[in-house]
């Protein structure tokens, strides 16, 4: 749940959904790499554990930002196109 929080706040930014549309996801991943701290500190209310985990542990933080930057992107994209 905490992960679907953090896509569909990010499919409603602007700023993400800007950068899906004028970059091909592997410049868009790399912009999500850079903003993935602040989504989850934004979801952090009751997500302690989990919040912790990606802001500590660099392999599970790697995990993390792939599998969000794909879902957002491809969410925000299929959006657009319905």
């Amino acid at each position: 749940m905490f992960f679907d929080q953090i896509e569909a706040s990010a499919g409603q930014n602007g700023k993400i959904v800007e950068a899906v549309f004028t970059n091909e996801f592997g410049n868009f991943e790399a912009f999500f790499a850079r903003i993935l701290d602040d989504l989850v500190i934004n979801r952090m209310d009751g997500n302690e554990d989990i919040a912790s985990r990606v802001m500590t542990d660099d392999t599970f933080r790697e995990l993390t930002q792939k599998h969000l930057a794909r879902k957002v992107y491809d969410s925000v994209k299929r959006q657009r196109e319905h």
